[in-house]
């Protein structure tokens, strides 16, 4: 298929060999946008040492609809992107930008200025408000207001690296020749953003990463034992260590089966380790937990989660979510679809597990209620047209700038030839 149009995308390392939520998405953007007949401009910047990235780092890898281009310097991404215009006559519809961790913002900025259409900033996390991604603190991992104030987060670490990224980010944006829009992937997420950035609550756009299709009426019943489960990552500001206390103090009294569903293995005997692979399935952990006819999920994370994946498979299993009040999009959706509880600390956590019977009449209960449910998880195609209505006028703008410099070409070269010939 021959692509008159393309998407260009910024992120922090190539997502071909991450495993990450955003570069979930931006396989699933890739995948999407070739799909529907429009190329996929990938560059992220290119370190030569993963662990140690490069101060003032010119350099950039270019991922073409799937296919690595090659390293390129900061000149090399404009001639790269002019040239799919000049020789493949391929028109640029808009930019995403998924993250700027380890991003020279400055030659971004240089980048991003040689284009003439509108930049999308995706707020994944919170990072363009504080370098803890998570805004947790780091003197005692706890969530923090989520505005960068000096009387609030002075005695934090993260600060003087926040405050210095922030003034880069907003004069990446003050500097911008062309308009540019944030999005959210939950209601939760916009909510938290516009805490940060107040003044750009009227530019964030609200567009989840999937959208619901079909029916699922299957796990219905409670088993016994309970079948409870931690799904995702094992990492702290995820829960991984609430769950594991969980297990600890419950494993071996006959009233809890439990399970960890994700690619890293357990070093415990007491779980059940049920490995998922998305790549070539999106749907592998719904099917998973489907499968093994999970009750209840602990989403226990500590930090205001933008979307969470995880929420909307175990959603789609038909499981009852145990989070708390500072999950972000976890605590919003399980209370607005009321297909769980929403606790207050990890006490409430522990003393919840502590009483098996009123667990397991939360979750009869809510087991018996008709809920509507979603058989599959399909990637959101509003982003698409986002996209296309955007081509329509930056492409429109480019076919008319083009035809009228061939007409113009063609009239000084005929007033040439003519004086040319009347000499």
């Amino acid at each position: 298929m021959v692509k008159k149009r393309y998407v260009l995308s910024v992120s922090y390392s190539d997502y071909r060999n991450s495993i990450g939520g955003t570069d979930k998405v931006i396989c699933a953007h890739s995948e999407m946008f070739n799909r529907a007949g429009i190329g996929y401009v990938f560059i992220f910047p290119l370190n030569f040492f993963h662990n140690y990235p490069i101060k003032n780092n010119p350099y950039w890898g270019i991922v073409e609809d799937g296919e690595y281009r090659g390293a390129f310097h900061t000149e090399g991404v404009i001639s790269y992107l002019q040239s799919l215009q000049e020789n493949n006559g391929m028109c640029l519809s808009c930019v995403h930008v998924h993250h700027l961790k380890n991003v020279n913002i400055k030659k971004l900025g240089v980048i991003l200025n040689t284009v003439s259409c509108d930049v999308y900033f995706y707020v994944h996390d919170y990072y363009n408000i504080c370098v803890s991604t998570n805004l947790l603190r780091s003197d005692n991992h706890l969530f923090c207001h989520g505005k960068l104030d000096r009387e609030q987060c002075g005695d934090c670490k993260f600060y003087p690296t926040s405050e210095k990224h922030s003034s880069r980010f907003l004069a990446l944006l003050s500097n911008l020749k062309t308009d540019y829009y944030f999005v959210c992937p939950s209601g939760a997420a916009k909510e938290q953003f516009s805490v940060g950035y107040p003044q750009f609550s009227d530019k964030a756009l609200v567009i989840y990463h999937q959208k619901f299709l079909g029916s699922f009426d299957g796990n219905k019943n409670p088993h016994t034992p309970l079948r409870v489960a931690f799904i995702g990552s094992q990492l702290s500001h995820k829960g991984w260590g609430q769950f594991l206390q969980i297990v600890e103090k419950h494993s071996g009294s006959g009233k809890y089966d439990f399970y960890y569903f994700g690619k890293k293995a357990v070093d415990n005997d007491s779980i059940k380790h049920i490995s998922v692979e998305f790549k070539g399935n999106l749907n592998a952990m719904s099917d998973a937990l489907r499968e093994q006819e999970i009750d209840c999920a602990v989403l226990w994370s500590t930090w205001p989660e933008t979307y969470a994946y995880t929420y909307y498979e175990a959603l789609s299993a038909n499981c009852f979510i145990v989070t708390n009040k500072n999950s972000g999009n976890i605590q919003y959706q399980t209370r607005n679809r009321n297909n769980g509880v929403v606790l207050d600390s990890d006490n409430e956590l522990l003393e919840l597990f502590d009483d098996s019977r009123l667990l397991e009449k939360m979750i009869s209960d809510y087991k018996k209620q008709n809920h509507c449910l979603p058989l599959n998880l399909l990637e959101n195609d509003d982003v698409l047209t986002t996209s296309e209505k955007q081509s329509l006028i930056n492409c429109g703008n480019n076919r008319a700038e083009n035809l009228f410099k061939k007409q113009m070409d063609r009239l000084v070269n005929g007033i040439y030839r003519w004086r040319s010939e009347n000499k």
